[in-house]
């Protein structure tokens, strides 16, 4: 499973997400009810301990849809495309 699979994953996962095929990079908190804030911090944390990566404060901010966490997630791990 690559990294974005992966992710997705753990974003379906904690998004209770379970009958949905495709997870659109587009897809912004009020898209999905059940991502709130809770939501947010627990993808951080999943994706930090699942990818070995730190995430602070000012990259937070920036994540204003689901494709930047997957771009930062890529560029910490050395995944850049």
């Amino acid at each position: 499973m690559n990294t974005n699979d992966k992710m997705d994953e753990i974003f379906r996962e904690i998004c209770r997400l379970d009958n949905v095929a495709i997870v659109y990079d587009e897809w912004k908190p009020g898209d999905i009810v059940d991502w709130d804030s809770m939501a947010s911090l627990e993808l951080v944390q999943s994706l930090e301990n699942e990818f070995h990566i730190s995430i602070d404060f000012e990259e937070l901010l920036e994540l204003s849809d689901w494709g930047k966490y997957k771009i930062l997630v890529n560029n910490k791990i050395g995944n850049a495309k």
